[in-house]
């Protein structure tokens, strides 16, 4: 009964090890050309330039892509 249990442990301890040593690696292997943080920190996307009328409509919006600030507080739950 004890080798049992001896041997199903050492199997779950084998399949931790396994798991471990899987994720590592995969880190270590997908991971090596990811942006450094600090660059993501000070990073700020294009935004384009608004021209209002006098009354405060849109006349022209001058950008290469169409993107707007929005803050995480106003976005929706679910995208």
């Amino acid at each position: 009964m004890l080798t049992v249990f001896y041997r199903a442990l050492l199997g779950l301890s084998i399949a931790i090890a396994g798991f471990s040593a899987t994720c590592i690696l995969m880190f270590l292997y997908f991971g090596h050309d990811l942006p450094d943080h600090q660059f993501l920190k000070k990073y700020h996307p294009p935004e384009g330039s608004r021209i209002y009328t006098n009354n405060g409509d849109l006349y022209r919006e001058l950008a290469t892509e169409r993107r707007m600030f929005v803050p995480i507080h106003e976005m929706p739950p679910y995208l």
